[in-house]
């Protein structure tokens, strides 16, 4: 871990911490996703996160992003991976896709301003929603 200074924070053990990074949908194919969790890692200055999601759907095909995914994981750079954003016919297409059953949340925004949209991504029963409300836009 790293302090604001760049100093490696000594009081944190990397086991008590559970790590979650985006990537941008435009860097979720090849090469980009690698370069950029390997970014990631390195700004945070740990060896893997524990969960890294597809921030939302883009120009990449979702076997693609997929794929890279469970190379991911494979190799050790992260844990687990997930979705952020995707609504039931999204998560639907995932859930075609090779390996797709593999993705393990999808968060989406929840607060009083955006129930519509957590209504409708509420069919999904596969994988969990976790549900996030930014303090800034309650």
């Amino acid at each position: 871990m790293r302090e604001e200074d760049g100093s490696r924070a000594a009081t944190l053990d990397r086991e008590d911490l559970f790590i979650v990074s985006k990537v941008l949908p435009h860097n979720a194919g090849r090469p980009d996703i690698f370069e950029s969790c390997d970014n990631t890692l390195d700004n945070l200055g740990v060896d893997y996160l524990d969960l890294y999601l597809l921030h939302w759907m883009g120009p990449v095909p979702l076997a693609e992003t997929v794929a890279c995914m469970e190379e991911l994981v494979a190799e050790g750079k992260i844990r687990a991976w997930g979705v952020s954003n995707l609504d039931i016919d999204e998560m639907e297409d995932l859930w075609r896709v090779p390996g797709g059953s593999n993705c393990q949340v999808n968060q989406v925004l929840y607060h009083p301003a955006s129930r519509r949209r957590a209504r409708c991504a509420a069919g999904c029963s596969n994988p969990p929603r976790w549900q996030r409300s930014p303090v800034a836009t309650a």
